[in-house]
Parts: structure tokens; sequence; C-alpha cells
């Protein structure tokens, strides 16, 4: 959207002059809720009879870890916590490093 905003002046005229701290407000309010998810989403519970032990998605029992059900929600969950959730959290906690990192290159 930001990139979007940049190139094309109706998209901007739309977002406004805010856009980025809108944004990054939001994501980092909805983090705490998006993490949790992606959690919730890859949890496992084994279920032992005997000697055969199943695993089985925590929320649902019903449903089978990895299963076609499990499976869509499990990649979705992976791809977010990789691509967005740690991304995201090493952008936060190394911010200060590569501020005074990139400050070299002003010009």
């Amino acid at each position: 959207i930001i990139i979007l905003s940049h190139y094309f002046f109706r998209i901007s005229k739309l977002m406004g002059r805010q856009a980025v701290p809108v944004l990054a407000t939001l994501l980092l309010l909805s983090f705490t809720k998006l993490f949790r998810t992606c959690i919730l989403a890859l949890q496992v519970a084994y279920i032992t009879c005997g000697d055969s032990t199943l695993s089985v998605w925590a929320i649902d029992a019903n449903v089978k870890y990895w299963s076609t059900k499990h499976l869509l929600l499990a990649i979705f969950a992976l791809v977010v916590f990789v691509f967005l959730m740690i991304p995201y959290t090493l952008l936060l906690l190394f911010s200060p490093l590569l501020e005074r990192y990139f400050s070299r290159f002003k010009c």
C-alpha cells in the first residue's frame, strides 16, 4: 500500500499523508494476536490408546495433525510466521543497530 501510494496519485490521496505510521501502529497492535493465532494453528496434541499414538490438532481433536483439513491452515500459519512475524520481530529488536549502520551512508 505504501509503495503503491508512492507511485499512484489516486491511492496517495485516498491514504493521506500518515499511511506509514498508521499501518505500522496497526501491525504493532495486532502483532500479539497474530502471533498467538499462528502458534495455536500449529499446536499438536498426542492421544495414546494402548500401543498406538495419534497426533491431532490441539484445538480440535477430531482433526489429525497435517491432514488435509489441517494442512492449509498450517501452511498459511508457517508462511505468516516466517515471512511476517520473524522479520518484523528482528526489525524491532535490531533497529538501533540498523540505524547506526545506515547512518554512515547519508548524503
